[in-house]
């Protein structure tokens, strides 16, 4: 009695007991999957989260630490030539951001969020950190006006936050109905890429009175085989020395007032390592289209984008000039001079607009509008 009451147990503990096909296996955690090794050659832990950015579906997103103003020298990160482990992709972020100490990352839905230590415990005293407790905003047509009305619901002081996009094409695919519930800026903001479409995230650099924001689809590291290490004041791989370029940008909304740089030019085209002429003037013309807001500005950067050979450097004095626009052409001028750093090659001088007057726009230029090549000669 006693054994067929046994064998009748285990048939129905075998007959109830649910069976698990294919189709019932939960899929692995993205962040539990296997990535490869980072090897890093004097380059930024930016460069590092670029490269690991290649190797997963999810969006990843980066805040840079902000200077107190606009016209404050770049960020300075620290540069290593190193080989990072490869491993589960959670553990080899902890290694990138054990590089310097100064970032921690998390996660929110399918995007990854990477920002300083510091800012995050700010608290609510740090702009990404302030929540919502509803937003709800109809027929958004396109990331800019999502950026804008989203700030412009927080609870409390105005904040304020300007929308670059330079190239290609970052846009919703249709109007969309933004509705969200107790969320931080943070997270209002990886809604807003993730809408863009799969895989899109976004970094925020710039200044504490000047924040700026891009959209990208993936991050993609400096690229050192054309220009080696970036100089200071071009900021147009990431908006600062060091950050990953981005892919899949869109033009500021033309409806509304914008700035842009529409053309570089060198002169002389030509310079001496130590002979005359050492020095050369590099002309930048920015263009202003629209109703201008009084007293309008804009933060001018002046940079060596690339050299042949690479390394070559070139000294820039005051690389960095807020300037007072006019409507129509103004014309901006720098000074560039060899050093002892320079030597005989070509380099691609760059312009960019780091920032401008609250309700201008900064529209991106296309590489002949924004690059001019400068020749180093042999004395």
């Amino acid at each position: 009695m006693f054994g067929l009451r046994y064998l009748l147990t285990l048939l129905c503990l075998s007959a109830c007991s649910p069976q698990l096909g294919p189709q019932d296996v939960r899929p692995e955690d993205p962040l539990d999957r296997k990535v490869s090794a980072v090897q890093l050659e004097d380059e930024t832990i930016a460069d590092a989260f670029a490269k690991l950015n290649a190797e997963t579906e999810l969006s990843m997103s980066v805040e840079f630490m902000l200077k107190d103003k606009l016209v404050d020298p770049n960020v300075s990160y620290s540069r290593f030539t190193l080989r990072v482990e490869g491993g589960r992709l959670r553990d080899v972020l902890n290694r990138i951001c054990n590089l310097d100490g100064q970032f921690t990352w998390s996660r929110y839905k399918d995007t990854i969020n990477i920002y300083p230590k510091a800012s995050w415990k700010s608290g609510d005293a740090y702009f990404l950190n302030r929540q919502f407790v509803d937003i709800e905003i109809k027929e958004i047509s396109d990331p800019a006006q999502a950026v804008f009305q989203t700030v412009a619901r927080l609870p409390g002081k105005l904040e304020q936050v300007a929308f670059i996009q330079t190239g290609g094409a970052a846009e919703f695919p249709r109007p969309w109905d933004l509705k969200l519930n107790e969320v931080t800026v943070r997270q209002a903001f990886d809604e807003i890429a993730m809408h863009i479409g799969k895989g899109h995230g976004w970094s925020l650099y710039g200044a504490k009175e000047f924040r700026i924001i891009r959209f990208h689809a993936k991050m993609l590291p400096e690229p050192k085989s054309k220009s080696g290490r970036q100089t200071t004041g071009s900021g147009l791989v990431g908006g600062e020395p060091g950050t990953p370029s981005v892919q899949s940008q869109a033009p500021a909304p033309v409806s509304e007032p914008y700035v842009q740089v529409s053309s570089v030019t060198v002169e002389p085209a030509s310079v001496h390592k130590t002979g005359k002429p050492s020095t050369a003037t590099v002309i930048i013309q920015v263009f202003l289209l629209g109703q201008v807001p009084p007293d309008s500005k804009a933060v001018i950067e002046v940079g060596t984008y690339s050299s042949d050979p690479p390394n070559n450097e070139l000294k820039y004095e005051n690389p960095t000039q807020t300037v007072s626009l006019v409507k129509g052409v103004t014309v901006v001028k720098f000074k560039a001079e060899t050093s002892p750093k320079t030597f005989q090659g070509k380099m691609k001088v760059a312009a960019t607009i780091g920032g401008a007057t609250k309700g201008i726009n900064i529209k991106g230029s296309e590489p002949k509008d924004y690059l001019a090549e400068l020749t180093i000669l042999a004395d």
